[in-house]
């Protein structure tokens, strides 16, 4: 078995894109090729960061009243839809205000849950990871991977339970689903029916091992055209690039001054990898790490992502 030290460096990223102390957890980017800008949120902070990764320009914000897990471009020209604390939902561009259409849970759980990554399929649907929100202590194995469809305005859970649900991709080919169990260190691969929104059969695919794969466990991925897996190591200062087929590391990205990787997303042939600050899950964290929570941008990594799609509803 190759050892991590043996795999190659890719790129080693001194210095983050976007600085500030004010982030604590910005999350799952998205790219629209439309306008070249990218948004995200920070979870914690209840704020959606827009910026350029082409421009120094600073990152503009809009403020929403609810966690958001993840946002997606839709049809509508001035809403968002998005994975919201207690659903699926619309966020205006301008204002954030929210506007539910579904819920992941009945009230009572409803308020201990939130949205973390989630994901949009070919045809328009939503699979979010729900998991223990902030505040309750560590994430319990009470939450699960749902899947919002348009048609039905309805979500169904197709993985349960769950503690905290990360990176769900698919390949290229709309073939394959893979979702990442963080706590568990395992990326899970699944055959998926596009037409029916259905998965097959769970496939331990990529076990995390240390020696292997190096510190921390898998967060969010991403896909590229070639139908490799970029994912971001939680706690490990890296994002890797794994085969498609066989799950072997290939390369890695090396974060300098930020542990808590949590995603990575593909701007054309820009990697947007952003961190995490979360000092209550490691007190030291500011202070050994110049940038957590930073937003760091691989200008060209010499592939693109996989096409993006557009959430719908009805």
């Amino acid at each position: 078995m190759a050892s991590i030290d043996s795999t190659p460096i890719l790129f080693s990223i001194p210095t983050p894109h976007l600085h500030s102390s004010n982030f604590w957890l910005p999350e799952s980017p998205l790219f629209d090729p439309t306008t070249g800008l990218v948004h995200f949120p920070d979870i914690p902070s209840r704020l959606i960061y827009t910026f350029n990764p082409s421009s120094p320009s600073p990152a503009t914000s809009i403020c929403t009243p609810d966690y958001i897990g993840a946002i997606f471009l839709s049809q509508h020209p001035d809403v968002f839809l998005c994975a919201a604390q207690f659903g699926i939902a619309t966020v205006n561009k301008t204002t954030g205000d929210l506007n539910y259409v579904a819920y992941y849970y009945p009230p009572g759980k409803r308020e201990r849950m939130r949205a973390n990554d989630a994901a949009v399929d070919c045809k328009g649907r939503i699979w979010v990871g729900v998991m223990t929100s902030f505040g309750l202590g560590p994430p319990q194995e009470e939450g699960a991977i749902m899947v919002f469809d348009p048609k039905t305005m309805g979500l169904k859970v197709v993985k349960e339970p769950v503690a905290v649900p990360n990176g769900i991709v698919f390949s290229g080919d709309n073939g394959w689903c893979y979702i990442a169990d963080t706590r568990k260190g395992i990326i899970y691969r699944y055959s998926f029916d596009a037409e029916k929104g259905e998965l097959g059969e769970e496939e331990e695919w990529v076990k995390i091992q240390e020696e292997k794969h190096g510190k921390g466990a898998p967060d969010g991925m991403a896909v590229d055209k070639e139908d490799n897996l970029w994912v971001a190591m939680f706690n490990g200062c890296r994002v890797l690039r794994l085969h498609g087929e066989t799950g072997e590391v290939m390369g890695r990205v090396e974060i300098q001054g930020s542990r808590q990787v949590a995603c990575p997303r593909f701007a054309g042939r820009s990697l947007v990898i952003t961190t995490g600050a979360l000092v209550h899950m490691d007190a030291k964290l500011r202070e050994e790490c110049e940038f957590a929570g930073d937003v760091f941008v691989v200008p060209d990594v010499g592939v693109e992502g996989r096409e993006i799609y557009q959430a719908r509803l009805g």
